[in-house]
């Protein structure tokens, strides 16, 4: 294991950040889920509840990581979740929240590749294919409501 990967309290800045949403992403896919169901819309939901669990794996992930990197993790609370009124700003507000997490994702793989540090690029890969997955679900949705 390359020093310089331990010590790389820029890639782990990053990793904190990515923490952040993945959390405020469970938070809100969680809310947005338990709307959808009091309104009816089960199937939806289940997709919701499934993507939330998606997401508690890759905090997991990323939280492992930060501590193995001597890293202590931590959350940005000033970062919020953004609960939609309706069905349609739900789907609106997750794919923002999805494609920042895409950028967040990106950042860190560079950084990652820049700290010569294989394991955390292959994670945040994994990572990044969910998400990109989870993009074209809600693209899907947004363009064939199948609720």
């Amino acid at each position: 294991m390359n020093l310089q990967c331990k010590d790389n309290n820029q890639l782990i800045d990053t990793l904190n950040s990515l923490l952040t949403n993945e959390i405020v992403a469970i938070d809100q896919y969680m809310t947005h889920a338990g709307m959808l169901s009091e309104w009816g819309y089960d199937k939806i939901c289940g997709h919701l509840e499934k993507r939330a669990l998606d997401e508690m794996l890759h905090a997991e992930k990323v939280v492992k990581r930060i501590l193995f990197l001597n890293g202590t993790p931590v959350l940005n609370k000033s970062k919020k979740s953004n609960i939609g009124p309706d069905i349609q700003q739900q789907l609106i507000n997750d794919h923002i929240s999805g494609q920042e997490t895409i950028a967040a994702c990106d950042a860190a793989i560079i950084l990652a590749n820049a700290s010569n540090d294989p394991t955390t690029r292959e994670i945040l890969e994994q990572i990044l294919t969910d998400k990109i997955r989870h993009i074209n679900d809600i693209e899907s949705l947004q363009v064939r409501p199948n609720f």
